[in-house]
Parts: C-alpha cells; sequence; structure tokens
C-alpha cells in the first residue's frame, strides 16, 4: 500500500504540471497545431504533443527537449525522399516517448524504408509502438543513446541492417527487427560497442531467393538475450549464422536460434543461463500487467520509478531514477501485479518504469530488464 501511494502521489504531481497540445493536419475542432515540426518547435520542454489521424508530409526533428508524442490510430508521417526523422541532443533529464506512429517514406518505391535516428541522447528515448505500414520498413539508428528503450516496434527496414545500434545502452522489447526478404547479406540488429538487450524478440536476417544471406544479429558490444526471442540467419544457401561478430553473448536457454552450423560465431565470447525477465503489458482499462517471469524459486524485488541515468549493477544497469525509487513487490520468482489505472492518474505520455533483482539460493545477483509504460 505504501508503494502504491507514494508512485501515485508522484504521477499527481507531474500530471499537474504537464502542458497538452493537440496536433491534427486536418485542423478540427481543438487543434493547436497543423503540423507536427510546427509544435515540436513551439513548444515548451517536458510537453505532450496528442497526434490525431492523418497524414503528415514533413521531416520531424526533437533537439534537446523533453517531449512526449501520443498518436492516435492511423497517424503517419510521411518523410520526403532522404528526409528521416530524429532525436538529438537530449540532457540527462531530457525524456521523450513516441507512440503508435507510422512513418512511411514518401517514395514511388514502396519497399523504400523511412529511417528514425536516435543520436547523442542523455536522456531516455522511449519507443512505444513505432512501425511502417505495409511493405515499406523502418530502420533505426540509435548512435551514442545512453538508454534507448524500444516496445511493441517493427524495425524493417530495407538498409544493410534494419537496426544499428553504437554505442550506449538499447533494450528492445516484443519487437521484430529485420526483414527474410531484405537484399544481399542484410542484417536484422548491427551493434557496435554498448550494450544491447533483446526480450521476446524476433530478428531475421535476409534470405533472398539469389543471393547472400544475413545474420541475424551482428555485434561487436554486450548482447543480452532473454525470454522466447527468436534469432534466425537466412537460409537460403549458403545460410547465414544466427549471431555474428567478436562480441560478450548471454543467452537464456529459452532462446531460439536458426541458421547455419554453427549457429554462432566461434569469436563471440557466449554463456547461457537462466537470468530475470520482465514484461509490462497495457490492459484496455489502463492498468498494466507487470510481471517477472524468473529465475523460479530466486529471491526478487520489483521496483518502480521514474527513467534515471543507468547505474552499472551486477553486471548490468539499473535505469531507474533513485528519486523516487520504490520497493513495489518482494517475495519468490516469478511475481507478477496489476497498476491502477494510469490515464486516471497521468496526463498521456507520462512514464513509469520497473526493474527487478532476483538473488539465487548460492548468492548470486542479477538485475532483469528495465520495462516502461507510456499513459494514454
Amino acid at each position: 500500500m505504501l508503494s502504491r501511494t507514494l508512485t501515485c502521489s508522484v504521477l499527481l504531481s507531474l500530471a499537474s504540471a504537464a502542458q497538452t497540445f493537440v496536433v491534427d493536419a486536418e485542423n478540427r475542432p481543438g487543434t493547436d497545431f497543423t503540423s507536427l515540426v510546427a509544435a515540436i518547435a513551439a513548444v515548451p520542454s517536458g510537453s505532450t504533443l496528442l497526434v490525431r489521424g492523418g497524414r503528415y508530409f514533413e521531416s520531424p526533428e526533437i533537439q534537446g527537449k523533453a517531449l512526449a508524442i501520443v498518436c492516435e490510430p492511423a497517424a503517419t508521417v510521411l518523410l520526403p525522399l532522404g528526409g528521416a526523422a530524429v532525436i538529438r541532443g537530449l540532457a540527462a533529464q531530457q525524456n521523450v516517448t513516441i507512440r503508435d506512429l507510422i512513418l512511411i517514406a514518401n517514395s514511388n518505391n514502396p519497399s523504400f524504408s523511412a529511417r528514425l535516428s536516435a543520436i547523442d541522447a542523455d536522456g531516455l528515448v522511449l519507443l512505444d509502438g513505432v512501425r511502417g505500414a505495409g511493405a515499406a520498413g523502418v530502420t533505426l539508428v540509435a548512435r551514442n543513446c545512453a538508454r534507448l528503450s524500444a516496445r511493441r516496434c517493427e524495425f524493417r527496414g530495407s538498409r544493410s541492417a534494419s537496426v544499428e545500434v553504437e554505442g550506449g545502452n538499447a533494450c528492445f522489447e516484443s519487437c521484430w527487427l529485420g526483414r527474410a526478404e531484405g537484399a544481399n547479406g542484410q542484417v536484422g540488429l548491427r551493434q557496435s560497442g554498448g550494450t544491447v538487450q533483446l526480450v521476446d524478440c524476433q530478428v531475421d536476417g535476409s534470405q533472398p531467393l539469389l543471393g547472400i544471406s544475413g545474420p541475424a544479429v551482428d555485434t561487436n558490444g554486450s548482447l543480452r538475450v532473454l525470454g522466447n526471442s527468436v534469432l534466425r540467419g537466412g537460409a537460403f544457401p549458403p545460410a547465414a549464422l544466427a549471431i555474428a561478430g567478436t562480441g560478450t553473448v548471454r543467452l537464456e536457454p529459452s532462446v531460439q536460434l536458426f541458421g547455419a552450423s554453427p549457429l554462432l560465431d566461434p569469436r563471440l565470447q557466449v554463456t547461457t543461463r537462466a537470468m530475470p525477465r520482465m514484461t509490462a503489458a497495457a490492459q484496455a482499462g489502463g492498468q498494466v500487467d507487470v510481471a517477472l517471469h524468473g529465475p523460479h524459486g530466486d529471491a526478487a524485488a520489483i521496483f518502480v520509478g521514474l527513467p534515471g541515468v543507468p547505474v552499472p549493477l551486477f553486471g548490468d544497469a539499473v535505469w531507474l531514477g533513485a528519486d523516487p525509487l520504490v520497493l513495489r513487490l518482494g517475495g519468490v520468482a516469478p511475481l507478477s501485479f496489476r497498476t491502477a489505472p494510469l490515464h486516471n492518474l497521468a496526463p498521456p505520455g507520462f512514464c513509469l518504469g520497473w526493474q527487478a533483482v532476483t538473488l539465487t539460493p548460492t548468492g548470486t545477483a542479477q538485475l532483469s530488464n528495465p520495462v516502461f509504460h507510456v499513459a494514454w
């Protein structure tokens, strides 16, 4: 009860300070802006933009500003040829959230992918439900992002890699990366340094009918793969590796790998063990089902808080800030609970996070992946 009271008080205090503006390309009643670019430039840092369904022919860029963009169904940004949606230059306390946005490259080629870039961001970049439409995929480039979290997203771009992560920390939950129908040697995820976590994700390397298959992942950083993730190297002969590169890889036993034999590049440093995995599933009434799925029998504690600067701990990092960081539930894994309806407590775009720590009977502590929820 104490943890719930503290959490609610934080939500209510922030809700009273947030400013919300409506963006509508069709200028229906209640509209504040008809252009997403104009809205981003005009509103103060910390605002929320409610984007109504419609088509926005522009290249939005968020630079050095905290912002939440929450989209209604069918809110679609059509990027001009060569254009991109960009997030850059965020300070540690400047968080950007984008929920349920459709990105399309405005090209005569229906398979040409849109591009979303997050560059030099110390604040949290939270992408929730970002995707393309039809055959047109989205390519994600994350460069020097201290904390990028993507959930329910589809990054299936047509470039050499559907997702490129350079440095920083990134966590993908319930995402689909890569495209089996992609070009020669196309990679689902290319990681250059930094730390990446894949949680219940599907990652595909390309397998063109006439060409070169691509690996699901190419990494020279630290990669942790959790839950029911499936990594599939291209199968067209000669088949590609599930994971290529020279990095460090930690796998849960439940992870499925497909591709060449052997499945893993021999240059990788690979360990397989049970690890704590968190999920957060939104319900129709605004509640969130938060669950820690294991390791079974380990002592466990789930904490709730606001996004914070990652702090290294137990070989991973705490993504939640310390003010406040509240123990929500303790016991023996697995653990789960349902929150109160967050939309009754906070404005659209507000972000809340959970992360767990577990302890084996022999005294080994592990951190789970972080999970975040955006109120809508």
